[in-house]
């Protein structure tokens, strides 16, 4: 039997789309499920839930059932939106909504603030565009009422992928 390799960018390629495009938004889907598709482990998973981490409702079986938004989290988490959006692509892209769809700033920052964001993404393990877009949400947050009248559509996209009315 012939064995096809897949290398890691194709991978989590194969992942993001399926849990953007693929995957019920309006299903739980099961720990197996999520793991396949996320590349995480079922027990990292279980011990997500079982700390409160991870929203599941109880299957009948013993089991769990996680709503789509907590996947997609996870998901974000795992590897920021700048990969998943180009992961999609294109034509992936329809799925999410207009407003968290990708662009471009280029800016200048004195040497200190460029540093600054730098060390701290890097603390974290994450980009610095992911570590700014995180900080970026706490200041949306602040002011979604106010941006809502002016940009129809800015709560959901800043709730994205939860629902702002759940």
């Amino acid at each position: 039997m012939a064995m096809t390799l897949v290398d890691g960018s194709q991978r989590r390629r194969w992942q993001i789309w399926q849990v953007f495009t693929k995957m019920d938004r309006d299903a739980g889907h099961t720990v197996n499920d999520i793991s396949r598709a996320t590349g995480i482990g079922t027990r990292e998973l279980i011990a997500k839930v079982k700390a409160g981490e991870l929203e599941a409702r109880r299957t009948e079986r013993g089991g769990y059932l996680i709503p789509w938004p907590e996947i997609a989290t996870l998901a974000i988490e795992k590897w920021g939106l700048q990969t998943i959006f180009a992961a999609l692509g294109p034509n992936g892209m329809r799925s999410i909504p207009p407003l968290v769809r990708p662009r471009e700033l280029v800016m200048t920052l004195p040497a200190y603030q460029y540093v600054m964001l730098e060390r701290l993404a890097a603390r974290e393990g994450i980009s610095a565009e992911t570590y700014l877009s995180k900080h970026l949400l706490d200041l949306a947050g602040s002011i979604a009422e106010e941006m809502e009248q002016e940009l129809p559509g800015f709560i959901e996209a800043m709730w994205w992928p939860d629902d702002p009315h759940a």
